[in-house]
């Protein structure tokens, strides 16, 4: 036979033994991701996008296409990244 004793029941305001779950959406997340696509969208289509990449363009591009080919042909990170720089740095005119 089990029994409960509750020595402070108005302790139980306080500290209740239950936990309410809510089950609203979660807005803060959803009104951040909406605002990072947006942002992205935005820089995209303004064409900001050729102030963010360094030097010539078509060399950058060209140079991080070949960054990430060195990666997936299994180059480590630091040396494809010294052949990234290294490129620009030849091709800047």
């Amino acid at each position: 036979m089990s029994y409960r004793v509750d020595y402070n029941p108005e302790m139980k305001k306080r500290y209740p033994s239950f936990i309410k779950i809510r089950r609203n959406v979660p807005t803060r997340p959803l009104l951040i991701a909406v605002a990072v696509i947006t942002i992205c969208y935005g820089v995209y289509r303004s064409d900001l996008l050729r102030y963010l990449i360094p030097g010539n363009p078509a060399v950058t591009t060209a140079a991080f296409s070949g960054m990430v080919d060195n990666i997936e042909a299994g180059k480590t990170v630091r040396q494809a990244f010294l052949d990234f720089c290294k490129e620009i740095i030849v091709n800047a005119n």
